[in-house]
């Protein structure tokens, strides 16, 4: 029971950080950048207006706050739009609009981290990055990529790499062993953005629901998102690994490195457990807010909020 509660406290722990880091602290990078870098004249000279205004007047900040999010809601609800702003090689998904999406940025670094995401999603490993750069030059020109993502994908498995090898993991599939294209968490909205889980590797049975308890629709912002196209289904991370959560730590006997040492961990789990779990519970629930606030059938709820 002992071990149990650690295993617990630690994927609370990773839980969380994922949360934060993916859904928080990335998208508001990716939305810092996107204006530094004037991808959007009108958004970024609005934006650096509003800011010498309130250094002129520091008394209009507090008063315009309410607006500032109403602003920000606007955009980000506007699907296309959001796509855009919320780009980003941690974020975009594993699949030809990911691959649109990151090409638009003219950048060979944020492509390979993506190819890298991509390597890693389907079972494969990044041997030399400098190899994997040069590579990433090569596959866009313009804004615009020069091999579609199923040739990209084809092209990397012919052998003909010598900087990447595969094998290191095994790819997550659906019930008939399609290989599920990895969507993200939300950040990127394609035109069916509202989904549910349809179970562990998509069975759709009532002896395999989801194990994150996503039946219903929604945009499910915060959740990693699984689609097999060929199939028709969508599976959440967990439901995509066959129900299971695996960390490094779940295989490692703690107990041995000593009983003092077993204790020390047992004196933290028990005294931040409830503490890891509340923020967890809480980003959850102002994630789940903000999904069903840029959620497009969810107009109403939007306006209520605006």
């Amino acid at each position: 029971a002992s071990m149990q509660n650690i295993k617990e406290f630690y994927q609370t722990c990773v839980d969380l950080r994922d949360l934060a880091f993916n859904n928080l602290f990335v998208p508001a990078l990716a939305v810092s950048m996107f204006v530094i870098s004037w991808r959007e004249p009108q958004l970024s000279m609005g934006v650096l207006w509003y800011w010498c205004i309130v250094c002129m007047f520091p008394v209009l900040w507090i008063p315009s706050l309410p607006l500032l999010a109403a602003f920000w809601l606007s955009l980000l609800r506007n699907r296309e739009f959001c796509n855009r702003l919320l780009t980003h090689e941690l974020l975009a998904p594993l699949s030809q609009d990911g691959l649109d999406l990151i090409a638009e940025r003219e950048s060979s670094r944020m492509l390979s981290s993506w190819l890298v995401r991509l390597i890693k999603d389907r079972g494969g490993w990044v041997l030399k990055r400098e190899e994997l750069l040069k590579f990433a030059k090569g596959i866009h020109k313009d804004g615009k990529p020069t091999i579609s993502f199923d040739a990209l994908v084809v092209e990397l498995n012919s052998g003909k790499q010598r900087w990447l090898t595969w094998n290191a993991g095994l790819p997550k599939r659906c019930r008939r062993g399609h290989i599920l294209e990895n969507l993200g968490t939300g950040t990127f909205r394609p035109v069916e953005e509202a989904w549910s889980c349809d179970g562990i590797h998509g069975w759709r049975s009532d002896n395999r629901p989801c194990r994150n308890g996503m039946q219903r629709k929604g945009v499910h912002f915060g959740a990693r998102r699984y689609r097999c196209a060929t199939c028709g289904i969508n599976v959440c991370g967990v439901c995509a690994m066959g129900g299971k959560k695996t960390n490094l730590l779940f295989e490692v006997p703690i107990s041995k490195f000593g009983f003092i040492a077993f204790e020390k961990v047992m004196e933290v789990v028990h005294k931040y457990s409830e503490v890891v779990e509340d923020w967890r519970d809480l980003l959850q629930s102002v994630l789940g807010m903000i999904g069903r606030c840029i959620e497009s059938g969810r107009t109403a709820y939007a306006h209520n909020l605006y």
